[in-house]
């Protein structure tokens, strides 16, 4: 009777997580989409298409591709067969996927630092590469996923193909990439703060996860001694 409780607190959790995350990623697609229809728009009235507004186009394209993938994949996710109970493990999960979102939801808070035009224009651009290349890895490392994604520290089913065939935290260090292009887009200490907070939180998301992994599989703890965290140059 107590397992069959914990079996049902757990799925109740899993469900209310699950509507959480489609809300939100949902979101997140809708708006993105609007920007790069917005975008086209500009594109298709301009008789001067440059590199940049080439580079805006991938990115938001690679930005909503992510979120699709996001979103399908935690729609029919496999039910978690293990999983980090407490508050503390799914409040530091909740700040290391949501904290730089605050960018975007309060724009007002993070004003971007007025440089010159040159510099603006570097800035713009390596920024939109960051996010171009992050969100590429993103879509990598979620596909191979597919339906053991979870934001909470669950485990569903160990996957060890595309970039976890090298390293054991892929879509950590994709979302990390593609914060650099963030914190380069608006340049000032407030959004450098919040980054390093998301880290930090991705960080502990990592050790959370590793925690599930290794005592749900077995070959997990071979794993983590043959694997680096999420360079491949660089073991534990």
């Amino acid at each position: 009777m107590r397992n069959d409780t914990k079996k049902y607190h757990s799925n109740v959790l899993d469900f209310f997580a699950k509507i959480s995350l489609l809300f939100f990623f949902g979101f997140f697609v809708n708006n993105t989409f609007i920007y790069l229809n917005s975008l086209l728009e500009n594109i298709s009235y301009s008789n001067n298409v440059n590199f940049v507004d080439i580079l805006k186009f991938f990115s938001g394209l690679s930005v909503i591709l992510s979120f699709v993938l996001f979103f399908s994949f935690t729609l029919f996710r496999l039910p978690p067969i293990a999983q980090i109970k407490g508050l503390l493990p799914f409040l530091e999960s909740f700040f290391g996927t949501t904290a730089m979102l605050l960018v975007i939801l309060l724009p007002s808070f993070f004003p971007a630092n007025t440089l010159s035009d040159n510099m603006e224009m570097f800035f713009l651009i390596v920024s939109l590469l960051f996010s171009f290349a992050g969100n590429i890895l993103i879509i990598w490392s979620i596909w191979h996923l597919r339906f053991s994604f979870s934001v909470l520290p669950q485990a569903r089913k160990l996957v060890t193909t595309g970039p976890y065939k090298f390293v054991r935290h892929p879509l950590y260090f994709s979302e990390m990439v593609a914060i650099v292009g963030v914190v380069l887009s608006i340049h000032n200490w407030q959004v450098v703060v919040l980054a390093c907070v998301q880290t930090f939180f991705q960080f502990r998301r990592m050790e959370n996860e590793e925690m599930v992994l290794s005592e749900t599989f077995k070959e997990y703890k071979e794993i983590m001694l043959k694997k680096p965290k999420f360079l491949p140059y660089f073991k534990k």
